[in-house]
C-alpha cells in the first residue's frame, strides 16, 4: 500500500509518497502515516550515493571510454523510517537516476591517467 508522509526539503515542507514496508497505520483522509515524525531524504539520498559510489569502483577498473547507468528508486517506509528501494524500470520509481561518466584523456596518456 502507499501513502504520504511529510518531508522537510531546503525551501520547506512537502508530502512524498512511499510504499509501506511493515504495515504501518494509516490515519485520516490525507493518508498520512499516524505517529510518523516528519522525515528528510538523507537516508535516501545516502542510498543514492552508495550506489553511484560503488558504480564508478567498477567502472574505474574496466576503464570504459564511456558508461551510463539508469535505475529507478521507489521511497519505501519501514520501521517509521524512509528507505530506498531499487526498482525494476522507472514506472514506480519517486527518482528517475541516470549517471553518466565519459573518460578524458590528454594525448599520450592511457585513458584514467
Amino acid at each position: 500500500m502507499t501513502t504520504f508522509v511529510p518531508i522537510s526539503v531546503a525551501n520547506g515542507r512537502l508530502g512524498i509518497e512511499v510504499t509501506e514496508l511493515d504495515g504501518a497505520q494509516i490515519q485520516g483522509p490525507d493518508k498520512e502515516v499516524a505517529g510518523i515524525p516528519e522525515q528528510t531524504l538523507s537516508s535516501v539520498m545516502n542510498a543514492i550515493e552508495g550506489i553511484a559510489s560503488d558504480v564508478a569502483g567498477v567502472l574505474s577498473r574496466v576503464n570504459p571510454s564511456e558508461a551510463t547507468i539508469e535505475f529507478g528508486v521507489e521511497v519505501g517506509l519501514e520501521a517509521g523510517q524512509l528507505t530506498a528501494l531499487l526498482v525494476k524500470g522507472t514506472g514506480k520509481a519517486n527518482f528517475s537516476i541516470s549517471l553518466k561518466w565519459v573518460q578524458t584523456s590528454q594525448p599520450g596518456q592511457p585513458r584514467g591517467g
